[in-house]
């Protein structure tokens, strides 16, 4: 019976395993590798930089391709002045990748496939298949970790659950190139190697958490915190945390720790030197912990902008878990209580609480190898056989999770364009998803958004970027004499699916600091082929009430109902008098009535 459970659970994961890996080759097929919709961009980018810089360029920035900074969204610089490579990312995730990398370069070496210094298609391709790797052989190793906890059929579930529900999917399958399935496997390691080695106190248990530690901080240095589980499983008492601080001090654990992260540190620590001349660097420069009196707490949990828990429900049920196992007193229950406020605060302290784009709250993806725990706890305490009436609602909530998840993962814009609280954006991207119905979302009438920071990740080239001054984030659109056009935004009619809009609203910011006026005008128009077919445009002066100031400038416009929809609409600046000033956060609402 046992091999027949083996094998059962071995062809699970190899399906598993088939569909992952055909899911992200098929959503990355035909798209455009070097720019935000590739692989390789952004942080992803700024974690790989490492192995191209080490096999093609030797560490030397002018052997990479012209403008690939650029064209993989800036997450790294090139200094052509010192000829270094700098990126403020750990070079971890590049050291797990390296095995599909260099067999990449085998492969594209034998067959005599275009490598471009590491950045074409195949190695695009060769993320993907790393990430689906280390998704399935995290979930492998976290279903041996339930299996100290739960019946077979609950470790399916939730591992099932916790894959295809969480943005876990979204970030092995979509965003292949970030650092979170990279993490979650290594916590998932770090759980298994801990529980083995309380259980045995073998060397070879403890040398496995050490090597999986050390991979944590030199993946996502805050994940370090994952080293509170050491000391704090199954410890109840002042005495079994001294029995435990005292376990660690052991002269063969201590030094195998401190090996483990030396060895781990030392080429992050030899690369700051070459990259920014010194062996000890804060990388992320004026980025930090800016909120900690002020945690975004509520923002990062439930905001429709990223919030942890409107986006990936499943979370709820996880906490229900931690709720069970307090109740029932079951070992560890405060224990994942507490590390998941720990977290919370953590991400809710960082000087951007929402981390950019994403789906998601992304910072809790690894951290579901440690929560589906409770959630397991959650499961069999509602899932028993007494209680049946129980499992049919619970198991459609559970689908219903499954279901969405997938749907809006699959149709995610990358960023969520509108403000915090913005539920009716939030809705309109379940529209987009096909989860929620046309008629649902014309009732609010607001039938599209667009939103502008003017970041150089944004891969605008044509917008005249400036950080010297900004009126959020870290820079504006400047027009000087130089350039008198700025497009904020482009939309295709076709885009509307629920309904045209029929009047459009333009929210921006806009510092003058000369005093004249600037004679510039907001410009929305419909076009066809090039040529304009409706053209208004409405004064920004009247606005600006205070020179050298950021001054709030809107604007309203109405369109007839008619539409082709090969047309386009377009909303931008016409700095037609060639004056200097700055824009920043456009905003665009497109209405039906």
């Amino acid at each position: 019976m046992k091999k027949k459970t083996d094998i059962s659970h071995l062809l699970f994961f190899l399906i598993l395993f088939a569909v992952s890996l055909g899911l992200t080759f098929l959503y990355h097929n035909n798209r455009d590798n070097l720019t935000w919709k590739g692989v390789l961009w952004a942080d992803g980018a700024g974690y790989y930089i490492y192995l191209p810089s080490l096999l093609f360029a030797g560490f030397e920035a002018d052997k990479l391709p012209d403008n690939i900074a650029e064209k993989t969204g800036n997450a790294f610089h090139l200094n052509k002045v010192q000829n270094t490579i700098q990126t403020k990312y750990f070079y971890g995730e590049s050291l797990l990748i390296a095995p599909f990398f260099f067999a990449t370069h085998g492969i594209a070496k034998a067959l005599n496939i275009p490598e471009e210094q590491g950045f074409s298609s195949i190695y695009h391709r060769m993320i993907g298949v790393a990430s689906v790797v280390y998704l399935i052989l995290g979930l492998l190793i976290l279903k041996q970790v339930l299996r100290e906890f739960f019946r077979p059929w609950i470790q399916g579930i939730v591992i099932g659950v916790v894959y295809a529900g969480t943005n876990l999917f979204y970030y092995s399958i979509i965003m292949t190139s970030m650092s979170h399935v990279y993490s979650f496997f290594i916590f998932s390691l770090y759980l298994f190697a801990l529980l083995r080695f309380l259980a045995t106190q073998q060397w070879k248990w403890f040398l496995l958490l050490s090597v999986s530690f050390s991979l944590t901080v030199i993946i996502r240095p805050i994940n370090g915190i994952i080293l509170l589980l050491f000391f704090l499983w199954n410890v109840q008492t002042w005495q079994a945390l001294y029995d435990r601080i005292t376990l660690f001090m052991k002269p063969k654990y201590l030094f195998t720790s401190l090996i483990c992260m030396l060895v781990a540190i030392l080429p992050q620590v030899f690369y700051w030197k070459y990259a920014f001349g010194s062996f000890l660097v804060y990388s992320y420069g004026n980025e930090g912990f800016a909120n900690w009196t002020h945690p975004y707490l509520l923002e990062v949990w439930f905001a429709p902008k990223n919030g942890l828990i409107l986006n990936t429900p499943l979370v709820i049920l996880m906490i229900l878990g931690m709720g069970v196992m307090i109740l029932k007193k079951k070992r560890n229950g405060w224990l994942f209580f507490s590390l998941f406020l720990l977290v919370s605060y953590l991400c809710a302290s960082w000087y951007s609480w929402y981390f950019g784009c994403g789906f998601g709250h992304r910072c809790f993806v690894e951290y579901y190898a440690f929560l589906s725990i409770p959630f397991g706890f959650f499961l069999q305490s509602v899932w028993k056989p007494a209680k049946w009436i129980r499992k049919l609602p619970v198991g459609l909530i559970l689908m219903v999770i499954v279901y969405s998840n997938i749907l809006s993962s699959l149709h995610f814009p990358l960023c969520f364009k509108a403000d915090t609280w913005d539920f009716r954006a939030y809705l309109i991207n379940m529209n987009k998803s096909y989860i929620i119905p046309d008629d649902f979302i014309r009732s609010f009438n607001l039938v599209g958004r667009e939103t502008l920071r003017y970041e150089p990740s944004d891969d605008r080239p044509y917008y005249f970027i400036t950080d010297s001054v900004y009126h959020s984030y870290s820079h504006s659109a400047v027009f000087t004499p130089a350039n008198d056009f700025c497009v904020g935004v482009t939309k295709a009619v076709r885009e509307f699916t629920v309904a045209f809009p029929v009047e459009i609203r333009v929210d921006s910011w806009v510092l003058n600091p000369g005093d004249t006026p600037t004679g510039a005008v907001i410009v929305c128009s419909v076009e066809k082929e090039g040529k304009s077919v409706v053209w208004q445009s409405c004064e920004i002066d009247p606005n600006i009430r205070e020179k050298g100031k950021w001054n709030n400038v809107k604007a309203k416009f109405n369109f007839p109902e008619w539409y082709d929809k090969d047309s386009y609409i377009k909303v931008y600046f016409w700095n037609k008098n060639r004056k200097h000033f700055f824009i920043d956060d456009l905003e665009v609402k497109f209405y039906r009535n």
